[in-house]
């Protein structure tokens, strides 16, 4: 049995958009934060072929029951100025809850080629992996309107991620100095 963490989406930035709209001028400030993963569990297999060949299959189950396999997504968006010549302060806060679920294999070869030289071949099947969303926003007229809240149920959407293939080569200068190269 294993784990991989396979996909880091911690993320972060921050902009500012002036934005002059005939006589009106608008300030736009934006603030962007993303953090999460997505991870699998596998269960793995590997058989040597004497004296030179392994051939391996992972079982990957990629879901929330054991590790954190979700990630979310914060915008905090300020526009202050003027609309129609009046002023104009707008509070907007979005937060998107994401997770997901899906069923993949992984089935890989290494060839010793010599005491130097190792190649391997990865395959990734490909696979239709269910993502849950839920969204929370906040929005805040200052002025001139009222504040308006929304939250929205959860919405679950179907993701298709593609089939994968790799190849892998590692040299061995030393037992201790190796140097590796993958597609």
């Amino acid at each position: 049995m294993n784990y991989q963490s396979l996909y880091d989406f911690s993320r972060e930035w921050n902009f500012t958009i002036n934005q002059l709209i005939g006589l009106d001028i608008q300030k736009h400030q934006w603030h962007y934060r993303q953090s999460g993963q997505l991870a699998a569990t596998g269960f793995s297999y590997c058989i040597v072929l004497p004296p030179d060949l392994s051939i391996g299959v992972t079982l990957n189950q990629w879901n929330n029951d054991i590790f954190k396999n979700k990630w979310l997504q914060e915008y905090h968006h300020t526009t202050t100025g003027t609309l129609g010549g009046a002023p104009l302060k707008i509070i907007e806060h979005r937060k998107i809850h994401n997770s997901l679920r899906g069923v993949n294999f992984n089935l890989g070869i290494l060839w010793d080629i010599n005491n130097d030289l190792s190649l391997g071949f990865v395959f990734k099947s490909p696979f239709k992996a269910t993502v849950e969303n839920r969204l929370e926003q906040y929005s805040e007229m200052v002025t001139p309107m009222p504040d308006v809240d929304y939250k929205s149920p959860s919405t679950t959407n179907d993701l298709y991620m593609p089939l994968s293939i790799g190849i892998g080569f590692l040299y061995r200068f030393s037992a201790k100095w190796f140097m590796t190269f993958d597609l």
